[in-house]
């Protein structure tokens, strides 16, 4: 995001389709490079517990990682600004899956810092890009 401004004034609200399908979801992070996707979502890491994801965005983020030309990682949030943790979806499942929400445990993650998620972004841009 280069504009924070112009992102602001682009958020929408959507509540208007509440009684035409039973939900949506947004995605915090979406990149595409010659038919390959990278997804990245964004939700709080609670130390030695991990992250929760509503079921409803666990279900979609679940199916696109399913899917060949998708990566999904989630990427918990600390109260340290520079520490991250990161997971791949498509290789690792939640602990509760049938409930709301579904919570990743903590082990589940790798550490890292926003360096650190910026390179593997890199990395995997190259790699999509058949570098």
């Amino acid at each position: 995001m280069r504009d924070f401004d112009a992102w602001e004034k682009s958020l929408k609200n959507f509540e208007w389709l509440k009684d035409a399908v039973p939900g949506a979801t947004d995605l915090d992070v979406f990149i595409e490079r010659r038919g390959k996707f990278l997804v990245m979502e964004t939700k709080t890491y609670v130390k030695g517990v991990g992250v929760k994801v509503p079921f409803g965005q666990y279900l979609a983020l679940k199916a696109l990682a399913q899917l060949d030309q998708f990566d999904v990682w989630l990427v918990g949030e600390t109260d340290d600004p520079d520490t991250l943790y990161i997971l791949n979806m498509a290789s690792t499942m939640p602990t509760m899956i049938r409930t709301s929400p579904v919570w990743f445990k903590w082990r589940q993650f790798t550490r890292t810092t926003k360096e650190g998620l910026a390179i593997l972004a890199k990395e995997w841009f190259k790699a999509a890009s058949g570098e």
